[in-house]
């Protein structure tokens, strides 16, 4: 006999239950008409028994086989399901063995204890202890009866007894404890290989968070460089990947699925491509970035090439590493977030859903930090006044749907820049 901890017999004794329960459903109707058939026999052989035959299959058996149906849509049979069944088991047995102190001499009786009995032990996956019990209870029930009714032809009685139902119940029950820790030996076979599984991606997820971590934190330090030449607050980096994760996570599943996007990988990259979006400003002279006063028209050219400076650098990296989203991200948000919905920015003069998605959350991110924040050449507005800039006095900017996400969730962006500035 195999030693298995109770635990990993319940849980496999559960698992198999419930990944069998259609078939275990199947089975029991299938038993429940067999042991109707047998009515059919009552009528030629029962004689003065017929009424107690018909009571012991409509009765008590086939009512059982019913409700036991009806049980396994509940998660009260997976739990119970050997007790259930073994009953089942019982039941039967005991039914057809009553029929047979009954009439001992009634051969067909004897061929459906076989079949019912045999076949139950594999068919119910009833655990080999079960099938012990019920094996060792039937016979107890029917050597008792033996033994209690004496008028007999006891002769007749064992061998039929020996050779029907004996036989039949050792092969049913060690076959039952073969087919079981064959079957058991497959689930922790294959559980060892789910959970060695398990093991491989929690390592490769954990190995792939480092590379991912690694790479944000170069990423970062250059953007962090790179912002220090401009003088801006030294949070402008952070605050645009808040603002735009507060939009993403915002946005309709709908949006999503018209611009082919998965939703979840999409806010993870964007919150990171987006410290790519001012990469350009590296190639602007320090005295254009840090000029206290409005800009001139050829300065303001200059500043606009920005976009297209930051993406030809990515560009470069991009051609080596050809699959790699992150970087075609962050493509897409340093070239195109200076472009308008209506059409009229820069340095391509995209409108509308030619402007990729996350360039256009970029857009409303970049500008209401902008607003916000202190500038060599202006002060920053308050909050009140930013939300009405980009609201009302810039329309044809943004994309009114981000507009509107904007507006619905822009205390949230307040209450993200005030955190970040208690930290700065």
């Amino acid at each position: 006999m195999y030693k298995v901890s109770k635990t990993a017999i319940k849980e496999y004794i559960e698992e198999d239950i419930e990944h069998n329960i259609r078939y275990i459903r199947v089975i029991f109707v299938f038993f429940g008409i067999v042991y109707g058939l047998f009515a059919i026999l009552d009528y030629s052989t029962a004689g003065e028994y017929l009424k107690t035959f018909f009571f012991i299959r409509f009765v008590i058996v086939i009512p059982y086989y019913f409700l036991v149906v009806l049980s396994t849509f509940t998660r009260f049979f997976i739990t119970y399901s050997q007790v259930i069944l073994s009953l089942a088991v019982l039941l039967s047995g005991v039914g057809i063995a009553y029929m047979l102190l009954l009439m001992p001499n009634n051969t067909p009786y004897y061929g459906g204890l076989f079949m019912i009995i045999f076949s139950e032990f594999f068919l119910l996956n009833l655990y080999y202890i079960y099938a012990i019990l019920c094996f060792s209870g039937i016979f107890i029930y029917l050597t008792t009866g033996f033994f209690v009714v004496q008028e007999y032809n006891t002769d007749h009685y064992i061998f039929y007894m020996l050779f029907f139902y004996f036989f039949s119940g050792i092969i049913g029950t060690v076959g039952s404890y073969f087919l079981n820790k064959y079957k058991y030996s497959n689930y922790t076979a294959t559980k060892k290989l789910k959970e060695q599984e398990t093991n491989l991606i929690l390592l490769v997820d954990e190995k792939v968070a480092e590379i991912t971590e690694s790479q944000f934190a170069t990423i970062y330090a250059l953007a962090k460089i790179v912002e220090a030449r401009d003088q801006s607050t030294g949070t402008h980096v952070e605050n645009v990947g808040g603002y735009c994760k507060i939009i993403a996570e915002n946005l309709s599943d709908e949006l999503y699925r018209s611009y082919s996007i998965d939703k979840t990988g999409f806010i993870g990259t964007l919150v990171i491509a987006s410290a790519l979006h001012d990469l350009g400003k590296v190639a602007i002279s320090d005295t254009i970035l840090n000029k206290p006063g409005s800009l001139t028209k050829e300065e303001f050219d200059i500043i606009k090439q920005h976009p297209v400076l930051g993406s030809q650098h990515l560009e470069v990296v991009y051609t080596k590493y050809k699959n790699n989203g992150f970087i075609k991200m962050g493509i897409d948000i340093a070239k195109y977030h200076h472009e308008r919905w209506d059409g009229k920015g820069y340095p391509c003069g995209l409108k509308e859903t030619e402007i990729p998605l996350a360039a256009q959350i970029m857009a409303i991110a970049d500008v209401y930090d902008a607003l916000t924040s202190t500038r060599p050449y202006k002060k920053a507005e308050d909050h009140e006044r930013a939300v009405t800039i980009i609201t009302d006095e810039e329309q044809g900017h943004f994309n009114p749907y981000l507009v509107e996400i904007f507006h619905n969730h822009h205390q949230d962006f307040q209450q993200y820049k005030n955190s970040n500035s208690l930290l700065s």
